[in-house]
C-alpha cells in the first residue's frame, strides 16, 4: 500500500499537470482570436488643392430657386415671342417689364392717352368760369341801378353809368368777374387758337403755370368775397349764393386739376421729362412741396425703357 506522502505527491503532481494545461489553453486560444486580426491604419490627410476645388464646385452650382427663375423668365419670353408671331403689338412698360398684348388706355408715360379731347375740356370749363360770373354781374348791377334811381339802366355797358348805385354784392362779383375774365378767359382764348393748331406751346405754359398757380388764389378769394356778403346781410338767399358758386367752383377746379396735364403734355407733343398726372401749381416744385414723375419712353436697349 502507498503511504500517506506518496498519495499527496501524486495529488500535487496531478494538480502542477492540470494547471499546465490550463495556460496552455488560453494561450492558445488567444492565439486564434489574433489571427485575421488587421491593426487599424490612420486614413490619409486629404490634399489641400483637392478640398479647395471641391468648395469652388459646391459655390458654382446653382440655386434651385435662380434655376427656376431663369425657366419662368425664358417661358415669358417664349410667350412674348409667340404673341409677336401673332401679330399683338409688344412694349417695354416704365418698369422694364416687355409685355405684349393691347397697350393700356390709361398709360400716361407713353401719351397714349393724350387727346384733343383734354384740351376742349379745358377750353370750355374756362370759358364757363370767366362767362358766369360776368352774366350774374351784368344782372344784379342793373338790378342794383333799378332799386337805386327806380328806373331801368338804359345803357348797358360797363361803368356806364358809374358805381352810385353800387351794392356789397354788386363789388363782390365785379372782382370776380375782372378776375376770373383775366385768368380762365384768357385761358379759353388761348385754347381756341391751339385747337386750330396754333399757339400749342403758349398754351401748355400758360396751364402749367399761370393756371397752376393762380386758380386757387383766386377760388378762395371769390369765395370769401360772397362769404363775406352773406355774413353781413345775413340773407338766406346770399349764403345759397356763395354755397352755389362754391361747389360750381369745386366742380371746376377737379376737372381742370385732373385734365391739365393731360391737355398741357398733348400740346407739347409730351415733349417732357415729366409725366405728372394732375396739375399742381408749378411753385409747389420749386420749393420741394412736390415731386415730379418721370416720364419713361419705349426702347430697343436692353434694359428697355431710358429717360
Amino acid at each position: 500500500m502507498l503511504s500517506a506522502l506518496q498519495v499527496a505527491a501524486v495529488l500535487a503532481t496531478e494538480a502542477t499537470v492540470q494547471s499546465d494545461l490550463a495556460e496552455a489553453t488560453v494561450v492558445q486560444n488567444l492565439q486564434s482570436n489574433m489571427v485575421g486580426t488587421s491593426v487599424p491604419v490612420p486614413a490619409p490627410v486629404p490634399d489641400e488643392v483637392a478640398l479647395d476645388e471641391e468648395i469652388e464646385e459646391e459655390f458654382d452650382e446653382e440655386p434651385p430657386e435662380t434655376a427656376a427663375s431663369e425657366d419662368t423668365g425664358d417661358a415669358k419670353m417664349a410667350e412674348a415671342a409667340m404673341d409677336e408671331d401673332m401679330g399683338m403689338p409688344c412694349y417695354y412698360d416704365p418698369y422694364g417689364n416687355y409685355n405684349c398684348g393691347p397697350t393700356p388706355v390709361d398709360y400716361d408715360y407713353y401719351g397714349s392717352s393724350y387727346t384733343k379731347d383734354d384740351v376742349h375740356t379745358m377750353v370750355w370749363t374756362s370759358l364757363y368760369q370767366a362767362a358766369m360770373p360776368a352774366m350774374i354781374f351784368y344782372q344784379i348791377e342793373r338790378k342794383a341801378y333799378t332799386q337805386k334811381f327806380g328806373k331801368a339802366k338804359e345803357n348797358s355797358w360797363y361803368l356806364s353809368s358809374g358805381t352810385a348805385h353800387y351794392t356789397d354784392e354788386v363789388r363782390a362779383w365785379e372782382k370776380i368777374m375782372l378776375l376770373s375774365s383775366g385768368l380762365w378767359g384768357s385761358l379759353s382764348l388761348m385754347g381756341f387758337f391751339a385747337l386750330s393748331d396754333q399757339f400749342r406751346g403758349e398754351t401748355s405754359v400758360y396751364i402749367e403755370h399761370f393756371l397752376s398757380n393762380l386758380q386757387i388764389p383766386l377760388y378762395l378769394y371769390s369765395n370769401y368775397l360772397l362769404f363775406a356778403v352773406a355774413i353781413n346781410s345775413g340773407s338766406w338767399v346770399d349764403y345759397f349764393k356763395w354755397g352755389s358758386y362754391s361747389i360750381s367752383s369745386l366742380i371746376t377746379y377737379a376737372i381742370q386739376t385732373d385734365l391739365g396735364t393731360e391737355a398741357m403734355y398733348f400740346l407739347n407733343d409730351a415733349n417732357s421729362k415729366w409725366a405728372d398726372s394732375e396739375l399742381i401749381p408749378s411753385i409747389f416744385y420749386l420749393i420741394n412741396w412736390a415731386e415730379h414723375d418721370p416720364r419713361f419712353h419705349p426702347d430697343d436697349s436692353y434694359s428697355g425703357i431710358y429717360y
